[in-house]
């Protein structure tokens, strides 16, 4: 399987998590109690993105996604796909995600379920691989 030019962060919008759009060059976007337990910065390809989404995200009406560019990450920083419980490999950042990667924030509803809102950003090409 080639590489992706995009990973996403997906990030509950709530009071613990503030994401300026658009955010400072200067910004560290913060870690989730997922990332502070397992020691590394959870991300998701494209592909990948409605399955996490409606795991992890099912109860929220709206999250903030970041749109990572991989190849600049993964220049400068330490990422690995690791096997998760699913059998899918997922990318980890072991790094803080710095604003020098991030392509792109955006806020996104859920469109009565996550995979067709992840669908409605596939065909508005903001949701790439």
């Amino acid at each position: 399987m080639p590489l992706p030019n995009f990973v996403y962060k997906i990030y509950p919008t709530t009071s613990t998590y503030q994401i300026p759009i658009p955010h400072p060059s200067d910004f560290i976007f913060p870690q989730d109690p997922l990332d502070t337990t397992s020691g590394y910065c959870n991300m998701s390809s494209a592909t990948q993105l409605p399955t996490t989404l409606g795991f992890f995200f099912e109860s929220y009406e709206t999250v903030h996604l970041v749109k990572i560019n991989y190849k600049m990450l993964s220049d400068a920083e330490t990422v690995k796909w690791e096997l998760a419980d699913d059998g899918n490999a997922y990318p980890h950042l072991y790094a803080l995600l710095e604003a020098r990667y991030v392509d792109n924030v955006k806020v996104i509803d859920k469109v009565k379920t996550w995979a067709e809102s992840s669908k409605q950003l596939v065909e508005a090409r903001w949701l790439e691989s």
